[in-house]
């Protein structure tokens, strides 16, 4: 995305929610946290929040967005799909591993190794092939 279209769209969000929400130095980081998307992703989710939310989104808001968008990217560039058609085999695409401790049966979720999981940038502990001895995949 060019720097210009972002401003474009920065500027809407400060005519809806105000000049105060948005300072140089947070937009400067909504900016690292976005340069990668398309400007018509980009577009889109300024749509979305300025519909979505009450008030001004901030910096972890938009990195949540920007996440869905950098995974809907993914998968189209690489024939993944969130249903779990293709993609990694141990997660099938969606970036979590579901799996339950053979002991006492509680449910675990694992963050796979693949670049569906990079993406999304979950804060779950990795999964590791160790795992596999003292869990069962659900």
């Amino acid at each position: 995305m060019k720097a210009a279209e972002f401003e474009t769209q920065i500027q809407r969000l400060v005519s809806t929610y105000g000049k105060a929400q948005y300072s140089e130095e947070r937009v400067k980081i909504i900016w690292r946290e976005v340069q990668s998307l398309s400007e018509a992703d980009f577009s889109n989710i300024i749509e979305k929040m300025i519909s979505e939310c009450r008030q001004a989104p901030l910096i972890q808001e938009i990195k949540d967005y920007s996440a869905q968008a950098k995974i809907v990217q993914f998968n189209k560039k690489s024939n993944h799909t969130l249903s779990g058609q293709g993609g990694c085999s141990t997660c099938k695409g969606t970036g979590t591993v579901l799996v339950r401790r053979l002991d006492d049966l509680t449910p675990w979720a694992f963050r796979c190794d693949c670049e569906a999981a990079k993406l999304r940038n979950f804060k779950y502990p990795q999964w590791a092939n160790a795992h596999k001895s003292a869990y069962k995949y659900v």
